[in-house]
């Protein structure tokens, strides 16, 4: 099952040609890298290449994997308002991105402008953004024109972690496991279900029998609680079947293949933590709230993670700590931020 390679930038790009009916780019298939599995692409430059909407479609995969892409050149390519619409919504929650250069596109009108304006407004990254040549009012392009000019004012933001991307035949080959396993269809997997199924299992490869005792251990391990009374959810399945890769790669693949969802959110990352563990973060929490008002700001999580431990980009952290935006991180927020960058790594 594991044996499977991910597939190059390359590959991915002239899968989505075929699966748009249109001719792969010969000069963008030379230059887009061949690596299976490596997405860290920082630039796509596609100027004067011509390639429709179709074509800028076929695109769209790509720039959904390289999660460290920053630069984007679509000049000179054909683009319509549809296509334009449809790349606005892609590039909205991918705050890496800096600079989209849509020059040249003539058919470019209002509606892209319209989506160009929300795209700037909601991803403050952008920085840069190449519309001459185009048809977008002038009303809309005094409208980007504040947008970007605010965006220049402000921080950039934590560029998300870059997770790694399951193979599609294998995401795929787990999750029809689990829905094997899942006699009732409920979207959860009990005892009962899994030694049943764990049972068949070592009877078909022909293994010795598997004592229900050595199933229910399993079940415990996987998920199924110290007494076996739970369940076991899809992402937690997946979780023991790729332990390889950190539950943000589970969570980003879900989203990539996103035929599927997950039956239910999974559990905080601070849940995984000892009553002890906790105890000790608040007594931390608290050493370092010099104030002592119940909140870190940002200097005070700076001097303190100093102290306690070895990390880099602080104030990305305390962006990702600080859930809900009041630039000060809660107590409930410091146990999750350290429970989830732990869990991550």
């Amino acid at each position: 099952l594991h044996d499977s390679v991910e597939p190059s930038v390359a590959q991915i790009y002239v899968e989505a040609c075929n699966r748009l009916k249109v001719k792969p780019n010969s000069s963008l298939v030379a230059v887009l890298p061949k690596v299976p599995g490596r997405y860290d692409l920082t630039d796509l430059n596609c100027t004067m290449n011509f390639l429709g909407d179709k074509g800028v479609q076929a695109l769209f995969p790509v720039m959904e994997v390289n999660r460290k892409l920053s630069r984007i050149s679509l000049r000179d390519n054909g683009l319509t308002n549809p296509t334009c619409v449809e790349l606005c919504k892609l590039l909205e929650t991918r705050t890496g991105v800096t600079s989209l250069d849509l020059s040249g596109n003539q058919a470019l009108m209002g509606s892209a402008g319209a989506a160009l304006v929300r795209l700037c407004q909601k991803n403050h990254s952008i920085r840069r953004l190449g519309i001459s040549g185009t048809k977008i009012p002038r009303d809309l392009t005094a409208k980007l024109t504040d947008s970007l000019r605010e965006n220049s004012k402000k921080k950039m933001p934590c560029i998300p972690p870059v997770w790694r991307l399951i193979p599609v035949e294998e995401f795929n080959a787990v999750k029809k496991a689990f829905d094997e396993t899942d006699k009732d269809g409920d979207g959860h997997i009990s005892l009962r279900e899994f030694v049943d199924m764990e049972q068949a299992k070592a009877i078909q490869k022909a293994r010795h029998e598997l004592h229900e005792c050595e199933a229910r251990e399993m079940f415990k391990n996987i998920g199924g609680g110290e007494d076996c009374s739970g369940h076991i959810n899809l992402l937690q399945y997946m979780q023991s079947a790729f332990r390889e890769y950190k539950r943000g790669d589970i969570l980003y693949s879900f989203d990539v293949h996103s035929k599927y969802s997950i039956v239910e959110q999974p559990p905080p990352a601070s849940a995984a933590l000892t009553p002890e563990e906790k105890d000790e973060l608040e007594i931390i929490f608290h050493t370092i709230d010099v104030n002592q008002d119940g909140r870190l700001s940002l200097d005070e999580l700076a001097k303190g993670i100093a102290r306690h431990w070895m990390l880099t980009d602080i104030e990305g952290i305390f962006q990702e700590m600080d859930t809900d935006g009041d630039r000060q991180v809660s107590l409930p927020e410091f146990i999750e931020g350290i429970a989830e960058f732990y869990a991550d790594m």
